[in-house]
């Protein structure tokens, strides 16, 4: 449920805005949803004392600016806060005393954007940007909810949607199947993981992102679809006709363990959704039939849901005492959800299984069964959100996300920000010798994690929360992984990083099932009360974890050499060093050698090393080594794929050495330098005909042309780059190919590329409508460009025959159709050049000038000549050519967490457009905050800049983006560490 927290979206980046030309709108928005908003957070949000309407007005005019890039929100040192359009501005008074003083200063912002925006620019999503940047500094899960997206969240707390019963991926570019549920129309129709989709319907999957293929796949239960499959070891691709059915989520799996005689039940709880307590109901009466001697309920990875859901399932496993609380300082009333006896399904002991993805509903039924005293938790600390929140319906199918309360668990704890502490503590030791990084795990396995005291606005707790720590601190090896069907290699990573991808479903009797196991075999099927048995276990635990060690020193004896015992130090002292070679290329591996020696008298066991860095691909690495003899030397190279794409950056390392657990208070230091890579830059022609006549026009069963020069003009070769053809019109025209290879072209290079396409009836929207994507994983390019194609609609033009030469009076731009709706520039003529006429169509003439496809110009721009041309042949010309960013002044890093200026240059052939630059800094919650925007006017070719950028401690993202007068954009990031 929280998996997006840390995804930064700058939303104007991929954006084609049109030109700044200010135009009548019908009227100012009503701002209805934003209204509501205000209103419910001032009568019901959880902590009144946060609602600060000074905040709320410039975080959501901010929040505005990342969603147009013509917006600029400047403050100024006299208390006001300028809202600027090109060269309008508008003035508002940045402390004001009340929401409703918010909505008004919303309601006069509105009113100028709508006289000075362009009319194709949403002012609906615009509002709702600003609505997202209200709710951000109340807490994180307060959010403003569009269609879409409140779709999606109520089928997944529904539980069930019409599909086929698939799970699917883009793995090597293509749709594959990665997971087929039981008792599906999939499996009847005998689909399988790793086969691939090929069409859906009529429709090609290779155009087709992951969301717009399951949408496609999606649909309501008793429709049929048809898709075409290719399966490894087939001779020819599959169509398989197949039903839609009403699909649920398997939010329960549950089976009986037997060990030495005995039965155990194990429960995984996946979800809290509203069949949920249901399946929890009837597993726990199965479990009860079978007579089993305990109950490991294994809640790790679940993210959570339904609150009454969360309290009926506690309400199985206790017969008295509250299960949870709900308390705000909004109102002073308490809500309280008690268990009762007559609801108690199960008596027997039970052990928890938790992790750090662990979150909201799972915490409160984790809190109550662990400070109930009613079970033993095994694993690692819990996410921490301790909030409620409410849907409240606004109009138009969206809604408000509103954090009502805060949650308390049994005797009143609560677990915001802070989470759950296991009573045991659980590291899955990992070691891989096949791979070049990160070959052993040991101490920091997860730690990579979130929690919710790091997110923004985050929540303090509504109780003091007791400052725990495990009782126990286990280590045990992670079971060997099965053998995939098929490795994923998606989009962007490195070969080193494909994955086997991983079966939620499926059950691993891992370290935690044994020793939860274990645990319970020790109760014999008594329950126990958690602080009588938290001691008697010290003898279970001893045990696993001699075993556990016993596998973890051999294996890394065996593959590593390294003498794994344990054993008491005396007065260890240890020196240590870093090493690292020059700057490391981006798409290169980057060594860091360690070094440490045993300085002391005795043998030190167990040693290793975390290191610590602002670069999350060293950041939590660590390297063993073992015991050290005194006066010996140890050591160990750690290496680490950079990825191709990254811009350079310089980053801080620092490594830390324990013995196990015991810190020996030494480090050391260093920073590592990465070159970024080149960057490609590309350029684009485009221009398309139709097959019959020529005449930009498809008329029913005839086909046309696409045709897509892509020159790279930047310094690098592309990536893992591809171009795509996408159809948004419908069934009225098909794509006869989607799909275009566009990797590895190199500086200077050019490709030529062909889509057809094909009319199916000349009814439907006038015009038919696709785009042309560009993605390069590896360097984040994503380009998007429209395209219009005519339809013929009533009467064929009428065309004029011509003969001899058309000489041009002046300078003229020349198209690749006569219909202004749907032309792409070709290039620009001068006065004086002489073309070879062809005919004369809606006031166009069709000329040749050296290519195969027809090629036009306004009638009006010259006349016909009887004189002959030596043969004119249009020079080479790209429509779509982003202005080049020069940074004349890149500074070195890290550096001081204060403003540095950036300099540099910018160039178009077109004209420049404007200058946009953003920063980002996730530590510091810092999000596309836009620092500088400058607009050129009518477009100059060149300009440079200069620009203060403030910064804040960590990774530092600067994103500079310039626009050309056609639309055309270009992004140059720069990575500063600051200290």
């Amino acid at each position: 449920m929280h998996t997006w927290m840390f995804s930064i979206v700058f939303a104007f980046l991929a954006q084609s805005s049109p030109q700044l030309v200010p135009a009548p709108r019908s009227a100012t928005p009503t701002l209805l949803h934003l209204k509501l908003t205000v209103s419910k957070v001032m009568d019901r949000y959880v902590e009144p004392a946060r609602i600060d309407p000074s905040r709320m007005l410039l975080s959501g005019l901010e929040s505005i600016a990342r969603e147009v890039p013509e917006i600029m929100i400047r403050e100024n040192v006299k208390g006001t806060l300028i809202v600027e359009v090109g060269s309008a501005k508008l003035s508002l008074a940045s402390k004001i005393p009340s929401a409703w003083d918010l909505i008004a200063g919303f309601s006069q912002v509105f009113a100028f954007l709508s006289q000075h925006l362009p009319a194709d620019v949403s002012l609906e999503k615009v509002e709702h940007a600003a609505i997202a940047g209200i709710l951000e500094t109340l807490d994180p899960h307060t959010n403003f909810m569009t269609p879409e997206v409140f779709r999606e969240m109520r089928t997944q707390t529904r539980g069930s949607f019409g599909g086929l019963g698939i799970v699917v991926s883009i793995c090597d570019q293509k749709l594959s199947v990665i997971k087929v549920m039981d008792n599906t129309p999939a499996s009847r129709a005998g689909l399988m993981p790793g086969d691939r989709i090929i069409k859906i319907g009529t429709q090609p999957t290779e155009n087709l992102s992951l969301s717009e293929a399951v949408s496609r796949l999606r649909g309501e239960p008793g429709d049929p679809v048809s898709i075409v499959v290719s399966r490894t070891g087939w001779k020819q691709p599959k169509t398989l006709p197949i039903t839609r059915e009403a699909i649920s989520f398997e939010s329960v799996t549950h089976r009986i363990l037997e060990h030495k005689g005995a039965k155990y039940g194990y429960l995984k709880l996946k979800a809290f959704q509203m069949p949920t307590a249901l399946m929890v109901k009837q597993a726990l009466t199965e479990m009860n039939k079978e007579s089993v001697q305990g109950l490991i309920l294994d809640m790790r990875g679940n993210g959570g849901g339904l609150l009454h859901i969360a309290v009926e399932i506690g309400r199985y496993f206790l017969d008295s005492g509250i299960i949870v609380a709900q308390v705000s300082n909004n109102t002073r009333d308490r809500r309280e959800e008690r268990a009762d006896a007559q609801s108690t399904i199960f008596k027997k002991p039970v052990v928890v299984l938790v992790d750090d993805n662990s979150a909201s509903a799972s915490e409160i039924v984790a809190g109550t069964l662990k400070y109930s005293g009613r079970a033993i938790l095994i694993g690692r600390r819990t996410f921490g959100k301790g909030s409620v929140q409410d849907l409240i319906d606004f109009p138009g199918d969206s809604a408000l996300k509103l954090t009502i309360a805060q949650y308390l668990t049994y005797g009143d704890v609560s677990i915001q920000g802070v989470g759950i502490v296991p009573d045991i503590e659980l590291h899955h030791v990992r070691m891989d010798p096949k791979q070049r990084s990160r070959q052993v795990t040991y101490y920091t396995a997860g730690r990579e994690a979130s929690s919710e005291a790091q997110l923004k606005s985050s929540l303090d707790a509504a109780r003091v929360t007791p400052k725990g720590k495990s009782m126990y601190t286990v280590f045990a090896l992670l079971p060997e992984p099965k053998t995939p069907p098929f490795v994923c290699n998606y989009c962007g990573l490195d070969p080193e990083d494909a994955q086997a991808p991983s079966d939620p479903d499926e059950f691993v009797q891992d370290a935690a099932v044994d020793l939860a196991r274990d645990i319970l075999v020790s109760f014999k099927g008594t329950a126990v009360a958690r602080p009588a048995a938290l001691p008697r276990l010290k003898s279970v635990v001893d045990t696993f974890q001699t075993a556990a060690d016993l596998e973890i020193g051999k294996k890394l004896k065996t593959l590593f050499s390294i003498d794994w015992k344990l054993a008491p130090n005396d007065q260890p002292s240890l020196t240590a060093k870093l090493t690292v070679p020059g700057p490391t290329a981006a798409g290169k591996w980057a060594k860091v050698e360690v070094e440490v020696k045993n300085t002391g008298k005795t043998p030190i066991h167990r040693i290793r090393g975390e290191l610590g860095s602002s670069n999350p691909r060293f950041d939590y690495q660590e390297v063993l080594f073992g015991v050290l003899k005194p006066g010996e030397t140890g050591k160990r190279t750690i290496e680490v794929k950079i990825p191709a794409g990254l811009s350079g950056r310089t980053d801080t390392l620092n490594m830390h050495f324990f013995s196990h657990l015991q810190d020996l208070k030494v480090s050391a230091a260093g920073t590592i330098a990465i070159a970024g890579s080149l960057q490609p830059r590309l350029h684009l022609s485009l221009s398309f005909s139709d097959a019959k006549d020529s005449d930009g026009l498809l008329t029913a069963q005839e086909t046309g042309v696409f045709r897509i020069r892509v020159k790279n003009v930047g310094d690098g070769p592309t990536g893992d780059a591809n171009l795509v053809l996408k159809n948004l019109t419908g069934e009225e025209v098909q794509l006869l190919s989607t799909r275009a290879d566009l990797r590895n072209l190199a500086p200077g290079q050019k490709r030529d590329f062909t889509f057809q396409i094909k009319a199916n009836a000349e009814a439907g929207e006038q015009p038919w409508k696709f785009v042309v994507e560009i993605k390069d994983c590896n360097y984040g390019t994503n380009i998007e460009i429209p395209w219009h194609v005519m339809r013929k609609q009533g009467a064929l033009p009428v065309t004029k025959a011509l003969t001899g030469w058309f000489r041009l009076d002046s300078e003229a731009e020349i198209f690749d159709t006569p219909w202004s709706e749907s032309q792409k520039l070709q290039g620009r003529l001068a006065a004086g050049a002489t073309l070879k006429a062809v005919k004369e169509i809606n006031g166009f003439v069709q000329v040749m000038a050296g290519t195969s496809s027809p090629l036009y110009v306004k009638k009006d721009a010259g006349k016909i000549v009887k004189s002959s041309s030596t043969g004119f042949v249009l020079p080479e010309f790209y429509v779509y050519s982003p202005p080049a960013i020069t940074v004349t002044n890149p500074p070195a890093g890290p550096v001081k967490a204060a403003p540095v200026t950036i300099t540099g240059e910018l160039q178009d052939l077109d004209g420049l457009r404007d200058l946009i630059i953003v920063v980002s800094n996730l530590k510091a919650n810092v999000y596309a905050k836009k620092v500088a925007y400058s607009s050129f006017g009518k477009g100059t070719s060149k300009s440079a800049f200069s620009a203060p950028v403030p910064l804040w401690p960590g990774v530092n993202v600067i994103s500079i983006t310039a626009r050309d007068t056609s639309r055309a954009a270009e992004t140059k990031n720069l990575i500063l560490i600051a200290e």
